[in-house]
């Protein structure tokens, strides 16, 4: 690794969101820089001028070659292209109280200030929050095979 003093703004930018990303992921990553950060304007007007007609392939594939990503990575796991994205079915959403059909990994879909992942048993009901005790939704992430 090369001395601090020898790295560009840009390289020692690079450098620490991809030590971010290897401990944290992309969206825990994200999510910590934007707690010290709040930025202003409107953000989804912006969003809309700066990538008017491109698909997140084309974005991923920008990133790569300005050397933001490395080519070929895996930034998020979640399904690419929009075509991709709908072929793939995404499992019925669950609500707190309801009866789990199925066992296995459950992640809070629709309560953003306590993001959770659950292990749930079959049968059981879905709790609300830990922390807030308000009504959430979750998704199953990974399925038990027992």
């Amino acid at each position: 690794m090369a001395l601090s003093i020898d790295l560009t703004p840009a390289e020692i930018r690079r450098e620490g969101w991809e030590a971010l990303v290897s401990k944290l992921g992309v969206a825990k990553s994200l999510r910590f820089l934007l707690e010290y950060e709040k930025g202003h304007g409107n953000y989804t007007e912006l969003r809309k001028e700066l990538f008017a007609g491109q698909t997140v392939d084309d974005i991923l594939e920008g990133m790569a070659k300005e050397g933001v990503i490395p080519e070929g990575s895996d930034t998020s796991g979640a399904p690419r292209g929009r075509n991709q994205a709908k072929k793939e079915k995404s499992s019925p959403a669950q609500s707190t109280g309801e009866i789990c059909q199925v066992a296995g990994i459950y992640t809070v879909i629709n309560h953003i200030e306590h993001p959770k992942k659950i292990t749930m048993v079959k049968g059981k009901p879905f709790p609300p929050c830990a922390e807030c005790k308000k009504k959430v939704e979750y998704r199953s992430k990974t399925a038990a095979k027992h």
